[in-house]
């Protein structure tokens, strides 16, 4: 069985990440801004990503589990309530950090796939379907009890109908993120088939002009080459 960490650990935890986290979206707004000197949709969503992950880190550091004990009754109540609605709002939090993830992803694709009408139709779709699963999955959480502000009640949301409520919101949620990842892997692969073409025939033009600096009769295998992939890439480009 897996041992639960103390909130020492918890706080090393905490921390590390943050700064990986920090450390890695400073990275790639700084190679970013020196490579264009600018920044594009992608980049923006990084950065409100790794805003909620800091409000939502920030949840963690509001409790304080070293408060001594016992604790008068009304302050324990007090304290009960806060702490329910920081799990309400960390969980908002979570799943708009993970879907600004996703939006990141989804905008870098826009850029390479952007002036061909086929792939960007499917590009609208995914997207399409990415916002709906984002706001299914934030409304889910607003469903869990009912009415809502017995999530934060003393006494929680502990009917048998709250118990399954909650389960199904957090199956609905976690299948929703799996199938917003499976669904951004194949726009991807749409994107990756371009750029994988280009790179084919970026090596062989290349291999054909190199061989025909040392023997003049393969001369005419570049243009051949260099021909015969851009049909290529055309053709896939117009599917």
């Amino acid at each position: 069985m897996a041992s639960i960490p103390n909130y020492t650990e918890m706080m090393v935890l905490i921390w590390v990440l943050w700064g990986v986290a920090v450390g890695m979206t400073a990275f790639r707004v700084i190679f970013q801004w020196r490579l264009q000197r600018r920044l594009h949709g992608d980049d923006y969503f990084v950065l409100a990503g790794l805003w909620f992950l800091i409000a939502e880190y920030s949840k963690a550091l509001v409790a304080n589990p070293k408060t001594p004990s016992p604790l008068p009754a009304d302050e324990m109540t007090a304290r009960n309530v806060m702490s329910l609605k920081l799990m309400f709002s960390q969980m908002l939090l979570f799943w708009t950090t993970l879907w600004a993830a996703k939006f990141s992803i989804l905008w870098f694709i826009r850029r390479l796939l952007y002036g061909l009408p086929n792939y960007m139709r499917w590009w609208w779709r995914c997207f399409a379907a990415v916002l709906t699963l984002y706001l299914a999955c934030m409304l889910s959480n607003f469903l869990t009890c009912s009415p809502l502000y017995r999530y934060w009640s003393p006494a929680g949301c502990s009917l048998p109908d709250d118990l399954r409520r909650a389960d199904a919101s957090i199956k609905f949620a976690t299948s929703a993120d799996i199938v917003a990842d499976f669904g951004l892997a194949i726009l991807f692969s749409l994107g990756a088939i371009i750029v994988a073409i280009a790179l084919v025939r970026l090596v062989q033009v290349t291999k054909a002009t190199g061989d025909s600096a040392e023997d003049p009769t393969t001369i005419a295998n570049g243009p051949v080459l260099l021909s015969m992939w851009s049909h290529i890439e055309s053709t896939e480009e117009k599917r």
